[in-house]
This record gives structure tokens, C-alpha cells and sequence, in this order.
């Protein structure tokens, strides 16, 4: 084990990255297996003792590791989609998601996009749900049904959906 973990430390000070290695006790090590899981437990043995206890903590934390974001546009073939139509259509897609996967926030954002008018700019609000792959998997379906939905009733060339840091073109 010590020998992976100081090769392990020479590789990422290879790489620019100055990491710290501490080989837990056999106590610590024992202490995690029976608190976390075997494969938890081997994830803090590579932790330093400094920011063991604030791991510990997240680690006993239910966590949404999964996210989706849908991308409600603006403008429709270079002319802004009425309020009220974009207003129905976020706050629809803000109930469903949260409806989905407990929860949901939206955000405004400028968007720049090259279409085939040329370069397109427009406001968009991104609306981000976190959920579990299981959640996520369940309602994946019904997700990419309402950014078809979206794109047809607010007459887009594309809808962008977002899935774990993958952008798709609905």
C-alpha cells in the first residue's frame, strides 16, 4: 500500500499537482469499513487528516449526484417569443422537474448560437434539476417528451438538454 501511495504522489507532482498521502491506521480504516462501506472506507484512506472529519460528514449525507437542465429559449426564428407563451413554458418545465426529481431552479443566461440565419444571440433561463441516476433514469422519458413538446410549440430548429455536463440537441 505505501509504495501505490508514494507512486501515486510522484505522478501527480508530475503533473503539477502537490497532493498529501496519509497511510490511515489499522483503527481509522476498520472505523470507516464498519461507519461507510468497504468501498467508502477506501476512498478516506487517501484523505489527510485535515479534511477527514468534514468528508466524514458529506459521506453520511444523502447526495443527488445527477444533473439534467433544460434550456428555455428566448426568441423564435429571430423574433422574441411572447412573455406569456415563455412564462407558461418555464413554469412548466420548472413543476415537472421538480415534480421529477424533487426539485428544480432556474437561471437566466445569454445565449450565442450559429444557426441557419447566422449567429443568433438571445436570453435563455436554464432550469437544473438534481436527482439520482436511479430518479433520473425513471424520468429520462418523460424529459426528453417535454423538450420535444417545447421545441415544437415555441417553434425552435433545436432545444438544448443538458445531462451531466453532456449537451444534447433535442
Amino acid at each position: 500500500m505505501r509504495e501505490w501511495c508514494e507512486s501515486t504522489a510522484r505522478q501527480y507532482r508530475a503533473y503539477g499537482t502537490v497532493i498529501r498521502v496519509v497511510l490511515d491506521e489499522v483503527q481509522y480504516a476498520e472505523e470507516d469499513k464498519r461507519e461507510f462501506g468497504e468501498e467508502r472506507a477506501a476512498n478516506l484512506k487517501m484523505l489527510d487528516e485535515n479534511v477527514r472529519e468534514d468528508e466524514r460528514e458529506l459521506l453520511g449525507l444523502f447526495v443527488l449526484d445527477h444533473t439534467l437542465k433544460l434550456y428555455v429559449p428566448s426568441e423564435r426564428r429571430g423574433q422574441r417569443i411572447s412573455e406569456s407563451k415563455r412564462a407558461e413554458w418555464l413554469n412548466r418545465v420548472l413543476v415537472e422537474f421538480a415534480q421529477w426529481f424533487g426539485g428544480a431552479t432556474s437561471a437566466d443566461a445569454k445565449g450565442a448560437w450559429t444557426g441557419t440565419a447566422g449567429l443568433v444571440l438571445e436570453d435563455v433561463t436554464i432550469v437544473q434539476s438534481f436527482g439520482t441516476k436511479d430518479a433520473i433514469r425513471a424520468s429520462l422519458g418523460d424529459v426528453l417528451e417535454l423538450a420535444r413538446d417545447m421545441k415544437k410549440a415555441l417553434d425552435q430548429d433545436a432545444v438544448s438538454l443538458e445531462y451531466d455536463n453532456r449537451l444534447y440537441l433535442i
